[in-house]
């Protein structure tokens, strides 16, 4: 899930960078990669905080760490690989639709 978070909101935050901020292409690359970080790490201190505040003694056996003390930062590294494949393509795409066709 975090996978897809990454690589599902990486184009729609580049469009309204884009279009709607009028930001730079280029630096609108790195912001909607940025977005994704944030809001990774966002989400999981969202968690954190509910297990902790719901489960008091009980925290580590919170559904949102699994047993697994290291599970956010898995978690964020998903999200991470997932925008950084999407600003990967994203970049590709962009650059075969501005080369001029070969004749």
């Amino acid at each position: 899930m975090h996978f897809a978070f990454g690589v599902l909101w990486v184009r729609p935050v580049w469009e309204v960078c884009v279009r709607h901020f009028r930001v730079p292409r280029r630096f609108a690359y790195y912001a909607a990669f940025e977005f994704v970080l944030a809001f990774s790490m966002l989400y999981e201190l969202v968690e954190w905080g509910l297990s902790i505040a719901l489960a008091g003694p009980d925290a580590d056996a919170y559904n949102g760490q699994q047993g697994d003390m290291w599970d956010a930062q898995k978690d964020m590294s998903l999200a991470l690989l997932g925008a950084a494949l999407a600003v990967l393509v994203l970049l590709i795409t962009r650059k075969k639709l501005q080369e001029p066709a070969a004749l």
